[in-house]
């Protein structure tokens, strides 16, 4: 008989109380667990974000400084709220026995400018020396690129909310050998995010002030 009322105490299921601190507790390990998989997912995407945006910033800026160096004029604009730096290769020519001699043919002009959220770079290519030179002298800038349609083929750097060139201070704005750019760059959704801003000063190799035509 006391063997028999053992094995029926033995066999008894969970209480209602019972049921319900288990459950009650198991919500609680389980919040403490997804609390620490979330704040550990957010460090993971707010690292991944800084890291994005310092590598584009970094490649950008190095890239910018090799578009400068290769320029020998430069000229800095804006329209609306847009900012943009319009980089020259202008043919370079020099006097030889009283006789203009052109060293390169070829002009090349760089349009560096920001557009929804991107920075993108239009480049020209001029048919000649005196085409290119006309151009530059006479013709205004034709700006419909920064509020236009861009080609995301030319797009050089995504994230951008701000891009801004200026001449340095102290330079003669007809004589710009030099140019500041800051660049303000930002990646994620508001709860999730990360901001980067990066300034640097690129100098022009060879810088040209004046273009004498061949007339």
């Amino acid at each position: 008989m006391e063997d028999k009322m053992i094995r029926k105490l033995d066999d008894r299921g969970l209480s209602l109380v019972e049921l319900v601190i288990a459950i009650a507790m198991s919500t609680i390990v389980l919040g403490a667990v997804m609390s620490f998989l979330y704040g550990a997912q957010k460090s993971y995407r707010t690292a991944e974000y800084t890291v994005n945006l310092q590598m584009e910033a970094q490649l950008l800026m190095e890239q910018m400084s090799n578009w400068v160096m290769e320029s020998n004029h430069i000229e800095i604009g804006g329209i609306e709220d847009s900012n943009y730096l319009v980089l020259y290769q202008i043919p370079r020519s020099k006097i030889e026995d009283t006789t203009l001699v052109r060293l390169e043919t070829l002009g090349t002009r760089k349009i560096i400018y920001m557009n929804n959220g991107k920075l993108y770079i239009k480049i020209d290519n001029e048919a000649s020396a005196g085409a290119f030179e006309s151009e530059i002298k006479n013709d205004t800038l034709d700006t419909s690129f920064l509020t236009g349609t861009p080609d995301e083929e030319y797009c050089i750097g995504e994230y951008v909310i701000s891009f801004t060139a200026k001449v340095p201070d102290g330079v003669d704005p007809n004589k710009i050998n030099s140019v500041n750019v800051d660049i303000d760059m930002y990646e994620g959704l508001p709860s999730q995010s990360q901001s980067y801003s990066i300034s640097d000063r690129f100098s022009l190799r060879n810088a040209v002030y004046v273009v004498e035509s061949d007339e």
